[in-house]
């Protein structure tokens, strides 16, 4: 078999980028011969050899003659291997900031001033650099690394060929990596504290974390923005219920909002979509619902929710179902059918986890059949997506009234005691199961006093899967109430 890692990552290149890398095969300063363009060219073969000729038959391509040496299996490995080291070079490059290119290539050529004593060539570089850092209004940890790569550059060329003496650069240096340092410290500390909401205190030495929450409580944080709304969430996780401290966080984001850089700016508004829901959020409130959908879709189409130049399945469900349940039915297939499973990161089961969205729109679009026939199932990275599939399939067949409904619910519930999931992940499943055992036995009978027990379950419990349908299901019993009859 040939080299498993090139099969696996080619087919992820986009079609402009294979034109790339091929034109990269072709420069001399890269390649030194043409056999890694002709191994390139045979792996991409519309029809691809069976796995035990596989070598064979690129080593034929690519040297033109038969494999007759003694070692030819080895130098076929060799070429693949070096094959993806090239790739490697590739996207590295293609990955690298135009920007940030132009300054590391301006380092560079001021060292090469300060290496053979070119020192006036040297400081007109150096004040080229100082240039690029003054034109940047995104200060984040980024820009304060290359300010310290700058300033210590000129700190040695001042220790080399001024001596000793008043030297500025040592001070910029100081101030450059403590606020560099400072800005990861915090998104280190922001992304732990709201970790430890879930899944418990952590246990750690926290003396250096003190020092920065007092270097931001000093003044530092009205200096960086992105300080002051990192140590806005660390508020905010610890005290929730401050009203001050969220309208103050919406406030700063929209102030400052052309300083930050787009990934942090992305981030930031996933903790203010969050934010925004635990505080204004109502289950089987109407009103609260539409307004949290629109948010949700002011960000997806503000590009918010966009990773890699596509979506995580999780962010991209949450839009369509809270599309889904406030009745925006045609919005949601309209997303579906514009994006595909292409447009997903992170998992390997793009398709499958697709399919499952389309099974949830013809669910609330009450063609079951179709629900069914989308269904699909996978051993899905994230097992929230198997309690999803498997919740859809329970809802589905309490709907329709299926006699097999009892017998899915209980294996359903065996195979969530039997996983190994979070306690968070089976509170949710099991309580949606306990409730709707409870809705089949008592949901819409003349019996008042059950149902407003189970209503009262429902809306007050934290941990609840698919809270507003039970509450709908509880009042108005399945669309067919065969199991009832």
């Amino acid at each position: 078999m040939l080299h498993k890692k090139l099969l696996e990552i080619l087919p992820l290149l986009s079609r402009m980028e294979h034109q790339r890398w091929r034109l990269f095969l072709l420069s001399p300063f890269f390649v030194r011969s043409e056999f890694p363009l002709r191994l390139y060219d045979y792996m991409m073969n519309p029809e691809p050899a069976p796995e035990a000729m596989q070598k064979a038959l690129a080593y034929r391509y690519v040297f033109s003659e038969a494999p007759t040496e003694k070692h030819w299996s080895g130098k076929i490995d060799l070429l693949s291997t070096e094959l993806f080291g090239l790739l490697k070079s590739f996207l590295g490059l293609r990955a690298e900031n135009p920007d940030e290119r132009a300054q590391k290539d301006l380092l560079v050529l001021a060292r090469m001033y300060r290496k053979h004593g070119l020192g006036e060539r040297f400081d007109q570089t150096i004040v080229s650099l100082r240039k690029f850092q003054d034109q940047e209004t995104v200060k984040d940890a980024n820009f304060y690394q290359r300010q310290f790569l700058i300033e210590t550059e000129d700190l040695k060329n001042h220790q080399l060929y001024k001596g000793p003496g008043n030297m500025p650069q040592l001070d910029a240096s100081e101030h450059a990596v403590e606020r560099s340092f400072i800005l990861q410290k915090l998104e280190l500390l922001m992304a732990h504290a709201f970790q430890n909401k879930y899944v418990g205190v952590r246990e750690k030495d926290d003396t250096f974390d003190s020092i920065v929450l007092r270097a931001c409580e000093t003044g530092l944080a009205d200096e960086l923005p992105l300080a002051k709304l990192y140590c806005l969430i660390l508020k905010i996780c610890g005290q929730p219920d401050q009203e001050q401290y969220f309208l103050e966080f919406e406030r700063l984001l929209e102030l400052h909002k052309k300083e930050l850089p787009p990934e942090k700016r992305y981030s930031l508004m996933a903790f203010y979509r969050i934010f925004w829901q635990q505080r204004y959020y109502r289950p089987a409130d109407p009103v609260s619902s539409e307004r949290f959908f629109q948010l949700f879709k002011s960000h997806f189409e503000q590009g918010f929710l966009e990773v890699d130049g596509g979506s995580l399945p999780p962010s991209f469900r949450l839009v369509i179902t809270t599309a889904l349940k406030c009745g925006h039915l045609d919005w949601a297939k309209k997303m579906l059918d514009q994006h595909g499973p292409e447009q997903l990161r992170g998992t390997k089961y793009a398709a499958e986890i697709y399919r499952l969205f389309y099974a949830e729109y013809y669910f609330y679009a009450g063609n079951f059949e179709a629900a069914l026939q989308h269904l699909a199932y996978r051993n899905f990275e994230n097992p929230g997506f198997m309690l999803i599939a498997e919740s859809l399939l329970i809802k589905v067949y309490f709907e329709t009234g299926n006699e097999l409904l009892g017998f899915r619910m209980k294996a359903f519930e065996q195979k969530v005691r039997r996983m190994r999931l979070s306690p968070d992940y089976k509170n949710l499943a099991l309580n949606f199961l306990k409730c709707l055992r409870k809705i089949e036995k008592h949901g819409w009978s003349k019996n008042i006093s059950p149902a407003a027990k189970i209503k009262s379950f429902i809306a007050g419990t934290p941990a609840m899967m698919e809270r507003e349908w039970l509450l709908d299901k509880l009042e108005n019993g399945p669309v067919q109430r065969g199991i009832y009859s």
